[in-house]
């Protein structure tokens, strides 16, 4: 009884995490379907270049926080307010260097005071996602998420008469407040610390490997978007960043089945391993079958996004590679190959970036989905690749 019980807590704070790591993509794309479908689908592939802007903003403003955060959280639990406080002081210099990025980059300036809003608020809103984590309050985290939707989608109605570029960004940043304004009673657990710029510098230096594996993410999973927002006309980049939303979102489902399996992998032998790996690649096939037939449809007919069925096989092939080397790279963590992921992942980085400049020129939108799906087959093999050579030289 006492497992079970067990269990079932455990499942419930799975789904509430699932639950709240799917409402922010589903932010994004929810207000994409309102303004392609009663304004203009050219008015949101503008958009898209400063949604793609302040992503890369607030990831450089994070520096690692929220896995360094954990950790220290775990390490001392006594000390949580305290390394929050530093934490959080030692980025206000990247925050007063994006403030800078802001005013002097060109495209910014005409919306520098709703795009520091917004860049603010977000870094403000993320400053909670690793007390959520470690105290587990995804209920916090699902409400705020349902705050800021609702505020959004209001706000979208509310202006409808005036929207344009500038009151898009002003929506985003006003839902970024909401949802920090539902997070702040959370604020009970930091403490103002005691800092020095040496305090300052040696904290960003131990976070800085947590940074160098979210950056690297970043550009592995989306530097298909970040040529596309450089090379494709607002249309083509307003289809092609509503496309990638909901690829990324279904590759979210490859993690969510692992999840209650992903400790045992650290305790499992090689036959154990073999038939996990074949029960999650037969998984992985079917859901990705249905996802790519359900993205298929919906974005013909609820998005009115022009395909063909060329792209439903593009996004299968875009969704299916995760499956093959995810198990894979927790073999590569459990045997402390840390290093060498960041290494394949700043690969898969370069060849994502490089092959996209080629491809999305000729191509489009075919070629920022085939950039995507090269990117994602090389960081397999090499993850394979490497698991193999783990698992022939030592028990899993």
């Amino acid at each position: 009884m006492k497992t079970s019980a067990k269990n079932i807590k455990r499942s419930k704070f799975i789904g509430l995490e699932t639950i709240s790591f799917i409402l922010r993509p589903i932010h994004t794309s929810l207000i994409s379907l309102l303004i392609i479908r009663l304004f203009d689908i050219d008015l949101w592939g503008k958009f898209v270049v400063f949604l793609v802007g302040v992503e890369l903003l607030t990831t450089l403003l994070n520096w690692g926080q929220k896995p360094f955060l954990i950790r220290a959280f775990s390490l001392k639990p006594s000390d949580i307010g305290d390394c929050w406080g530093k934490t959080t002081y030692s980025r206000i210099s990247i925050l007063i260097l994006i403030v800078f990025l802001l005013w002097l980059i060109p495209v910014f300036q005409p919306y520098f005071f709703p795009l520091l809003l917004w860049t603010s608020f977000k870094w403000f809103s993320f400053l909670f996602d690793s007390i959520i984590q470690f105290y587990r309050k995804y209920w916090w985290s699902i409400s705020a998420e349902i705050v800021a939707i609702s505020s959004a989608v209001l706000s979208v109605f509310f202006f409808s008469e005036e929207m344009n570029l500038e009151v898009l960004i002003y929506i985003f940043a006003f839902s970024a407040i909401a949802k920090f304004i539902v997070l702040s009673p959370l604020l009970r657990e930091w403490k103002v610390p005691s800092l020095s710029i040496t305090g300052i510098k040696k904290d960003l230096q131990l976070s800085f490997p947590f940074f160098a594996l979210s950056i690297a993410g970043l550009v592995q999973t989306k530097g298909d978007l970040y040529v596309a927002a450089y090379l494709l006309p607002e249309q083509d980049l307003a289809a092609y960043q509503v496309i990638i939303g909901f690829l990324l979102l279904g590759q979210t489902f490859s993690a969510i089945i692992l999840g209650p399996f992903q400790k045992n992998i650290y305790r499992w032998q090689g036959n154990d391993f073999s038939s996990l790996k074949k029960l999650y690649l037969k998984i992985g096939f079917i859901s990705t079958v249905l996802l790519s037939i359900g993205l298929y449809f919906g974005l013909q007919y609820i998005y009115l996004i022009d395909l063909n069925l060329w792209h439903l096989l593009l996004f299968f092939a875009y969704l299916f590679p995760l499956y093959t080397y995810l198990i894979e790279s927790q073999i590569l963590l459990k045997h402390k190959n840390e290093k060498q992921l960041l290494h394949y992942n700043l690969i898969a980085a370069v060849c994502n970036i490089v092959i996209g400049l080629l491809l999305v020129s000729w191509y489009g939108i075919f070629g920022a989905l085939l950039s995507g799906i090269i990117c994602r087959l090389v960081l397999a093999k090499l993850v394979v690749g490497r698991s193999k050579i783990i698992r022939n030289g030592s028990d899993i």
